[in-house]
């Protein structure tokens, strides 16, 4: 009947509802053990309230809280009121914040619609991936910014720039000057702590919101941020100079370090970033052709100059190979006696353009193209070799000077090199006289005391060039096993006229012979200044009124000349100095020499 049939389909839908509940049960009870077992935290939550409704024990080990204290909470107590998607980290029960990675999905849980949420703590994942992108923006040595980053942080400024009247920016390139020397002498990891240093001194010289940067090697970048003008920016740039060259005190060694700063003071916006740390980077090398601790203002012309200076780098670094370089020599004469007593060996260029290009042109180049160690090695063998042939013809008694540079003292093959040189021309070593300026000498006096007195305990004499025109005093070579003292021309020039130049000559004089040093003058161009230096007791004297630089077989002639007529043989001016006998001093001017010295 219809009702049998009713009451047998009630029952089949009874018995499907109540399978549908036993399945949906072993269901839940599938996804709970699955829920508790998983190793990465979960939770599950009401999409409307936000309430937790169920927490999963690697949860509870990553946020710190209890299951009870987690299911009296909401989304927001850990995600700080943010959705769980937008929320990067997620708060523990310590208050530490921890970032995450969340993914979320519904679920139907005990018979409703839910939230599942699951996190991963990524935070070493995080640190690692910010350090990599800070490591690809800062140079690792000093924690600067590096070219990448100080070119994004231009291009910024250039956009303010573009929209913000009256806003200007200024770009500083900074090079150390004999940073190479540091290495080469002290080593690389003292020359990286004075990379250090000097990174932490530019960086309290100017503002937070500047950028300094490290280019490379020595040079450094720096971004001026709201700067107004040229003279502000160039004010900054003298400030970092002046802080930069205080000395550094690095294993109870005094490392003086300078530098050369260019400027570019921005009224273009829309140049590239490149353009104007190349702007920055002329103008450095223009400072650093008038000296070191210069600062120079970047101007258009000064891109003629950048080319010619690539130009001229080429034709250097070519200009030994292709026997451009040439050594001229001028004669040193006792000023008592009238004896020629020394040559002084000088490297000329011969450019198969512009005709001879003065030393002082080239040398700096060659220093920091770091050619100039080979440049003096090659000197020093023409010049011996010239005084080997001079020898054969009779002037046994000769000495010659050649020049130093910073580079020749940071080899540690220096005194071989010099050995080898004078056996190769069979000469003895008291024949020759090195020569380093004072800058020179005092710059890294360890390694210049080190250097000089292998040298010195060979039996080569060592001179003290350009004395006066640095900033050392007497007393800071004492140290050093110094034979002569040359006093600059610029002391020497005018001297018969200005007090203030023969005070400072004498007294040089007077202190070098109570240290037993020789003096000679170099840049003697007139009789009254001969006669002025023999009677305030110059030994010797260098200089046009004596003779011009000139080649190996003209001095050969000269010396010839001289030793027949005496100077009136070699040049239309005659020479009338006060003599007093070889070898005895004048009245009042007994000394002791410091070491033992050849009879020139």
């Amino acid at each position: 009947s219809l009702a049998q049939v009713m009451r047998r389909l009630d029952g089949a839908i009874t018995h499907e509802r109540e399978l549908q509940v036993a399945l949906l049960n072993q269901s839940e009870q599938n996804f709970e053990q699955i829920f508790n077992q998983h190793p990465l935290p979960l939770w599950v939550h009401d999409p409307e309230t936000g309430q937790v409704l169920a927490v999963n024990e690697a949860a509870i080990a990553m946020y710190g809280y209890s299951r009870d204290e987690f299911l009296t909470m909401h989304v927001g107590d850990i995600t700080g009121g943010a959705p769980v998607t937008d929320s990067p980290a997620h708060r523990t029960s310590s208050g530490e914040l921890v970032d995450v990675q969340c993914d979320i999905g519904p679920v139907t849980f005990r018979h409703g619609d839910a939230l599942l949420v699951l996190t991963r703590d990524v935070t070493e994942q995080r640190r690692l991936q910010q350090r990599l992108e800070h490591n690809a923006m800062h140079d690792p040595l000093t924690g600067l910014a590096n070219r990448v980053l100080l070119r994004e942080r231009i291009h910024e400024a250039q956009e303010r720039a573009r929209i913000g009247d009256g806003y200007g920016f200024a770009v500083l390139v900074l090079d150390l000057d004999g940073f190479k020397m540091v290495n080469d002498t002290l080593g690389h990891s003292t020359g990286d702590r004075v990379l250090a240093i000097t990174s932490a001194r530019i960086a309290r010289c100017i503002k937070r919101i500047d950028t300094p940067a490290r280019l490379g090697g020595d040079e450094f970048g720096i971004l001026l941020d709201l700067v107004k003008s040229e003279e502000d920016a160039l004010r900054v740039a003298e400030r970092i100079i002046g802080e930069i060259r205080r000395p550094i005190n690095l294993h109870g060694r005094r490392i003086n370090v300078s530098g050369c700063c260019g400027v570019a003071f921005v009224s273009d916006a829309g140049r590239l970033s490149e353009d104007l740390i190349s702007d920055a980077d002329m103008a450095m090398y223009a400072a650093k052709a008038q000296g070191p601790g210069i600062t120079a203002l970047f101007v258009p012309a000064l891109r003629t100059a950048l080319l010619n200076r690539i130009g001229m780098e080429q034709a250097l670094t070519s200009a030994l190979r292709n026997r451009e370089l040439v050594v001229a020599y001028q004669p040193q004469l006792e000023l008592r006696s009238g004896r020629v007593v020394a040559v002084e060996a000088l490297v000329r260029w011969r450019h198969p353009d512009r005709g001879f290009i003065p030393p002082d042109e080239f040398v700096p180049l060659a220093e920091e193209l770091g050619i100039i160690a080979a440049i003096d090695e090659w000197v020093l063998r023409t010049a011996l070799q010239s005084l080997r042939r001079w020898s054969d013809a009779g002037h046994t008694t000769l000495r010659i000077g050649v020049n130093l540079s910073g580079q020749d003292l940071g080899r540690d093959d220096l005194a071989a090199a010099v050995r080898g040189a004078l056996s190769d021309a069979g000469l003895d070593p008291w024949r020759l006289e090195l020569e380093l300026t004072e800058t020179t000498a005092v710059a890294h006096p360890a390694v210049a005391s080190r250097r000089l007195h292998e040298l010195r305990g060979m039996g080569v004499r060592i001179a003290v060039d350009d004395f006066g025109t640095g900033f050392s005093m007497l007393s800071s070579l004492r140290d050093l096993p110094i034979d002569r003292l040359k006093i600059d021309r610029s002391f020497v020039k005018g001297l018969d006229r200005d007090d203030d130049a023969r005070a400072i000559v004498g007294s040089t004089i007077t202190m070098g012979h109570a240290l037993g040093l020789d003096l000679c003058a170099e840049g003697v161009e007139t009789l009254a200044t001969a006669e002025l230096l023999s009677a305030i007791g110059c030994d010797s004297g260098q200089g046009y009124l004596f003779a011009r630089p000139m080649s190996e077989r003209d001095l050969l002639r000269w010396l010839e000349r001289f030793s027949m007529g005496g100077l009136q043989a070699t040049a239309p001016t005659t020479l009338s100095i006060p003599m007093s006998v070889p070898g005895h001093p004048r009245p009042g001017e007994a000394r002791s020499p410091r070491s033992a010295r050849r009879p020139a």
